[in-house]
């Protein structure tokens, strides 16, 4: 097993540095207009808690919650998100992810979860018109080094770049599906718009709503399906400002209200 998947990733990397369909790198600085700096999460109405965001000029370099005392701290080189770590309460770190880019590129994800000691790694192709590969393999340090390949998706995009399906094939021990899930947006402003570098790792998430499948508009509606059956319909309900940023969203499949305060 190990052999094998050694193998796949050796290609995969090979195929995702030789991809005709690069970009070249460029140092684009959004507006400084709109940024988010807390956002009020409120479940049935009477539970909620806040999230705040801190900036260096457009960078998001650090988000902390009222609730759990938890705080992300963003690094950057340039203009790219390189790293993120997850602390706790007491500081300590319980996960910290690592970025690598290739000609402007997403090309490795990797999220090491100090507390277990497991390690995930994503490798991402872009070999395809408008859409992207990603092949996700789990590695962990508990009794030894072992890799097992836990899915491969197929992301397809739009002219911005953005998720509109995910196609991918679930493998584990204990299960195994193909699922389908599918994204639509309005035509308003994310509230992370103006936020640099989270256009370059839109096909992850950093945490605390801040949601990378697209950095231009915001999701609207999702639907999963596996095996061919629908297991979720989901629809957000958005109000918006006068620069249309949304300023609440509500979800169709939970009672959470999010409120958004911007600078």
């Amino acid at each position: 097993m190990k052999k094998i998947m050694a193998y796949v990733l050796c290609v995969f990397v090979l195929s995702t540095s030789c991809s005709s369909d690069e970009v070249s790198t460029n140092n684009y600085l959004p507006p400084t207009t709109s940024k988010v700096i807390k956002l009020i999460k409120t479940k049935n109405r009477d539970s909620s808690n806040e999230t705040y965001y801190n900036y260096e000029g457009n960078k998001l370099i650090s988000i902390t919650n009222n609730y759990n005392l938890e705080k992300v701290e963003i690094t950057y080189e340039g203009n790219y998100i390189t790293e993120v770590i997850k602390r706790d309460n007491l500081g300590q770190i319980q996960y910290e992810t690592t970025y690598e880019y290739s000609n402007g590129k997403l090309s490795k994800r990797t999220q090491n979860e100090i507390s277990t000691n497991n390690i995930i790694e994503e490798y991402l192709s872009y070999s395809l018109a408008n859409s992207v590969i990603i092949i996700r393999a789990f590695q962990s340090t508990n009794g030894g080094t072992t890799f097992s390949l836990l899915d491969q998706s197929k992301l397809s995009l739009n002219s911005n770049r953005d998720v509109i399906s995910k196609d991918y094939d679930y493998d584990s021990a204990n299960d195994s599906y193909n699922a389908t899930v599918t994204f639509e947006y309005d035509n308003k402003n994310n509230p992370f718009k103006n936020v640099v570098g989270l256009d370059k790792i839109k096909y992850m998430s950093v945490g605390y709503e801040v949601q990378a499948r697209s950095t231009i508009n915001n999701e609207m509606r999702l639907y999963d399906v596996q095996n061919g059956t629908a297991i979720e319909h989901s629809v957000k309900h958005y109000s918006y400002n006068s620069n249309n940023y949304p300023i609440s969203s509500s979800s169709s499949v939970n009672s959470i209200v999010l409120n958004y305060f911007y600078q």
